[in-house]
């Protein structure tokens, strides 16, 4: 596992991007999303509006979409 996925819990994980994120990375890798702008959009087969969350599955961090 890559030292940017790597975790033991699901606290361990953040979106791998400030907008329209499809995975999850450890949050020492977190983005800076300070000055970013994202649209409001709901994006297919990403975590926006609720479509799926990040979790440590296998000491991996993942974003799991739901819808």
């Amino acid at each position: 596992v890559a030292a940017e996925k790597k975790c033991m819990q699901d606290s361990d994980c953040v979106a791998n991007a400030c907008c329209h994120a499809k995975d999850a990375v450890n949050k020492q890798h977190a983005p800076d999303c300070k000055s970013v702008m994202c649209t409001m959009s709901c994006e297919p087969g990403t975590l926006d509006c609720g479509q799926g969350k990040v979790g440590c599955v296998d000491k991996q961090c993942v974003a799991v979409i739901t819808k």
